[in-house]
């Protein structure tokens, strides 16, 4: 059976062993301009196009669109709430499918996760509600990444341009993105894992008090091992 949304762990405070300074880490994951050839004004957003998971060059991307599209078969039905992991893989997809020049996938996989988007607009559901402008502010990038990669500039600016930048959110809505990154490196073997718990610690830096972000954390420690 697969992993469960946020499965529950013991001993949360071995996940906060080290003092984490959440800046330095931040600025240590960051692409610069020398890095890569991603147009200055999608820079400040956060998506899969960011992140670049093709660094890892141990990871067939076969291998990952295996894994993402397996999992998301087995989680259907299997979250009981907002399917997290299942939009998260779906990202996933859409990020890998592109990489291999396959835009029109890359643009179907996206449709799906603006439909699980709209699904949980008009409910109540207090995970969605934690993860909504993180789920919003992803899609919205990597939409933007993809038109670039289109040509269509101008449109892709216009998004661009349009999305607020990380560093201006409440912490609160930062934590759940850094959440949202920890969840879509597990796919990428020990060395995207080791990027998972950076990640997870910087959303349980970012909001302490939210449980989680604590069990995000503590699983993402746990998978280290």
């Amino acid at each position: 059976m697969a992993d469960s949304e946020f499965p529950t762990c013991e001993a949360l405070e071995e996940a906060n062993e080290d003092v984490f300074d959440v800046e330095s880490t931040l600025q240590g994951l960051q692409l610069t301009d020398e890095d890569s050839d991603i147009p200055h004004w999608l820079q400040h957003v956060e998506s899969p196009f960011n992140w670049m998971p093709k660094r890892f060059s141990d990871v067939p991307p076969k291998e990952v669109i295996s894994k993402a599209t397996e999992r998301i078969e087995m989680d259907e039905g299997f979250e009981a709430t907002f399917p997290f992991q299942k939009f998260v893989r779906i990202m996933t997809l859409v990020y890998e499918f592109s990489c291999q020049g396959e835009e029109g996938k890359a643009w179907e996989q996206l449709t799906l996760c603006d439909q699980l988007i709209e699904d949980e607009k008009d409910k109540d559901v207090a995970t969605y509600n934690k993860l909504r402008t993180a789920l919003i502010h992803t899609v919205q990038a990597t939409r933007a990444h993809l038109l670039s990669h289109a040509g269509k500039i101008s449109e892709a600016k216009q998004i661009g341009d349009s999305i607020q930048p990380v560093s201006s959110l409440p912490k609160n809505d930062q934590a759940a993105i850094q959440a949202v990154k920890a969840r879509f490196f597990y796919l990428y073997r020990n060395q995207g894992t080791r990027l998972a718990v950076q990640c997870a610690k910087m959303a349980l830096t970012l909001a302490p008090d939210e449980p989680l972000w604590q069990v995000l954390t503590a699983e993402s420690v746990r998978r280290l091992r």
